[in-house]
């Protein structure tokens, strides 16, 4: 089961422009829509206007001014969003407020 990490600006929440302007400047990461299964009705949702994007296996997503993603392997995905707070002056908090080093 992974862990939700995310990466919050410090002072300040994420804007979309700031996102979107990192994206960009790193090739690495692709749009990625998101795709989801409504577990009451089994239902197909895909969100393609979300401001998701993937490096590798890792996906990255920009909700309410900070950035999620599941930690599935630390060892893949910390050093990626170490780089993007390092980029957006922000740090890395775990879903009990446990910062991690950025």
């Amino acid at each position: 089961m992974a862990y939700t990490l995310y990466i919050t600006g410090k002072n300040h929440p994420i804007s979309e422009a700031a996102w979107i302007d990192f994206t960009a400047q790193n090739p690495e990461f692709h749009p990625d829509p998101l795709n989801t299964i409504n577990p009451n009705t089994r239902e197909h949702l895909a969100f393609s206007g979300a401001l998701a994007y993937r490096q590798g296996k890792a996906v990255f997503v920009l909700i309410r001014g900070r950035i999620q993603f599941r930690a599935h392997d630390l060892e893949i995905s910390l050093p990626v969003a170490q780089h993007i707070a390092a980029a957006l002056n922000a740090e890395i908090l775990g879903e009990e407020g446990e910062m991690y080093s950025s």
